[in-house]
């Protein structure tokens, strides 16, 4: 793959790495084929159709499509982030467009696949499924780094997220601050919960 003209601040350290190590990490006897999962971020809303519409040859010259995603994103207007799958051989088509801010590949462990066409995937109502008519979903979340504060997690100006716990050592430097309607609060001498209610 020729990375050698792809902006520096597109090239993710874990592709530099299975790069490398050719992708020993992900079981080696990688193919050219073979679907490499990546979390992209775009420049505007708008572009993840834009990106599900990107197409590059296949063996016999036809377009094929440059990425594989699950069919809720492929009209959304709304994000600018996506999760895809992409050929090996076309990661560097994938950097190199210039709506594309940055694209992080999936963590190792995770098996490559191979080609195949993404189910279409329909919101589901968990309340019905469990008999929960008038029931609002209450979802957890393991993760780090929440950009808590961006607007996708507000509806009409009010937090979605009810609590987060921000894993703070405790030990270097204070946490930033919160500021209202977020409360924070430190009761085991690390972390802290945030609140919004």
């Amino acid at each position: 793959m020729d990375i050698a003209d792809i902006a520096p601040r597109k090239l993710d350290p874990y592709l530099l790495w299975a790069l490398l190590t050719d992708f020993k990490g992900y079981g080696g006897a990688v193919q050219p084929e073979s679907l490499v999962p990546f979390i992209v971020e775009l420049r505007d809303r708008g572009d993840v159709p834009r990106l599900a519409a990107q197409t590059v040859p296949d063996v016999q010259g036809q377009p094929t499509p440059l990425v594989t995603m699950a069919a809720c994103y492929a009209n959304d207007m709304q994000t600018r982030f996506c999760t895809v799958r992409v050929r090996l051989d076309c990661i560097a088509t994938l950097l190199k467009l210039e709506f594309v801010v940055r694209a992080e590949m999936g963590l190792a462990g995770v098996e490559l696949q191979p080609p195949q066409q993404d189910a279409v995937v329909s919101p589901v109502k968990i309340g019905d499924a469990l008999g929960w008519h008038d029931a609002t979903p209450l979802v957890a979340v393991i993760d780090h780094g929440i950009a808590f504060l961006n607007r996708q997690f507000h509806v009409d100006g009010q937090p979605r997220i009810l609590r987060l716990w921000d894993q703070w050592s405790g030990s270097a430097q204070q946490p930033a601050p919160v500021a209202p309607p977020w409360t924070a609060e430190i009761a085991h001498g690390y972390g802290r919960t945030i609140s919004a209610r």
